[in-house]
């Protein structure tokens, strides 16, 4: 009930955001398609993807499934001016447009990966749930077979082997000689 609670929050503020949006397109008017697509993809998108690694199990319920691409398919029909009977997965093919529910999976997993990159997930199962959002996303990070480390965690610290100490100087107008382990920071007026 928690999870069909909070899918029904996304779709109505998702929906809102469309109907704002609805707004400035018109027929012969507004918005062009590719800036109502980009609009969708940058504001109404992350409102249905935020935290959907702990709401991701609620995409496996029909009903909620089909909530969440009614939500796509009414935007990206308002942005194409597609008829109102045109099917969902034909709009996803014309605007080039991967399927909500996958998008979904893809951004819980991606969450999923950050976490596990800086040790704040773990893939052990839970001995008292049944089915939780945790084990959903390990089921999709097995699924794609991601390798745990990251090219982002190969990349070397740099270590400055010479400490530094910071002084700022008030006078801008005086320019002292530096000490060899003093660096001087000296401040910018910016005048109107």
């Amino acid at each position: 009930a928690v999870v069909s609670t909070q899918s029904t929050g996304i779709v109505n503020r998702a929906k809102s955001n469309i109907i704002r949006t609805t707004m400035a397109v018109g027929p012969t008017w507004g918005l062009t398609p590719r800036t109502a697509l980009w609009l969708y993809r940058q504001t109404v998108r992350p409102i249905i993807t935020y935290a959907s690694p702990i709401w991701i199990r609620a995409t496996q319920n029909k009903h909620n499934a089909t909530k969440l691409r009614s939500v796509q398919s009414l935007a990206l029909r308002i942005a194409t001016g597609a008829f109102p009977k045109t099917a969902g997965a034909d709009l996803n093919m014309i605007t080039n447009t991967t399927d909500i529910i996958h998008h979904i999976e893809k951004s819980a997993t991606e969450s999923t990966g950050r976490l596990m990159s800086t040790n704040h997930w773990t893939k052990e199962k839970h001995k008292y749930a049944k089915a939780t959002h945790s084990q959903r996303c390990n089921e999709l990070w097995d699924e794609l077979a991601i390798p745990n480390q990251h090219p982002r965690d190969k990349i070397q610290k740099t270590i400055q082997e010479k400490k530094y100490t910071c002084s700022i100087d008030v006078e801008d107008s005086i320019i002292k000689e530096d000490e060899p382990d003093v660096i001087t920071i000296y401040p910018v007026l910016c005048v109107d």
